[in-house]
């Protein structure tokens, strides 16, 4: 649902529904997830679409970091 509300523009509901998934998946599955850097991914993509520049590299350092400790540092994810 983010995805397409991302997509047809619509920043602050896709920002909302990836908040949202963000804080249940944190509940769920604890902080280091997969899933958790992926929203970290898409509140980065909406940030950056919404114009704000900090707040999406905030979310992308989220993200390599999350990936780095799940995944390691030589995973294509997370190579730099």
């Amino acid at each position: 649902m983010g995805k397409v509300q991302l997509a047809e523009g619509m920043l602050s509901e896709s920002y909302t529904f990836f908040s949202e998934a963000f804080s249940i998946l944190q509940q769920v599955t604890g902080p280091m997830h997969r899933e958790v850097a992926n929203c970290c991914r898409y509140l980065a993509m909406v940030l950056y679409h919404a114009g704000d520049m900090a707040g999406a590299i905030m979310q992308q350092h989220k993200e390599l970091i999350i990936n780095e400790r799940c995944l390691g540092l030589d995973h294509p994810d997370t190579a730099h």
